[in-house]
Parts: C-alpha cells; structure tokens; sequence
C-alpha cells in the first residue's frame, strides 16, 4: 500500500482512480484459487493469503473454526457479490 500524506489537490483525481478489471479478467484467477483450495484446503489459504495480502497464516486452526462460524455470512456476501459482478 502506498501511503499518500497530504496530496496536492490537483493530483486527486489521479490518485483516486481505481484499477477497472471485467470479471472475464478475474474468473480465472478466482477459479484456480477456489479450485486450489477445495484440493489442499488450509495450505492453499496461507500460499494466496500470503500471495494476495503479504500477510502470513500461522494458525490454520482458528481458520477452521473461523469458516464453521462465518460460513452462511460468507456464502451471502459472496453470492451478492457474484450478482453484482454480472450486473457490470
């Protein structure tokens, strides 16, 4: 993340703009990690955590437990994100 202090306003618009990515561009990428974590579970969650967020898992317990306790949220805003995405 780039941390911008204090900008000067004539760069706003440029600093606002936001990468725009079809869900053409994504879907492979979504399917290989959903695939890859149906197959090798916790470990391809730490390998795409640590690849998309540079954050490292080291307790792959509470991931279970976490997935137990949030599943129907998760199913939910996924499925209106899903919708979402077929709208645009």
């Amino acid at each position: 993340m780039n941390k911008i202090t204090n900008p000067l306003s004539a760069t706003w618009p440029d600093l606002l703009k936001r990468p725009t990515q079809t869900v053409q561009d994504i879907e492979g990428v979504v399917g290989e990690v959903f695939s890859a974590i149906k197959k090798d579970g916790d470990k391809a969650v730490a390998y795409y955590t640590q690849k998309f967020d540079k954050a490292e898992l080291t307790n792959t317990m509470s991931l279970k437990k976490s997935w137990l306790k949030q599943n129907k949220i998760f199913l939910t805003n996924l499925k209106m994100r899903s919708s979402l995405l077929r709208i645009i």
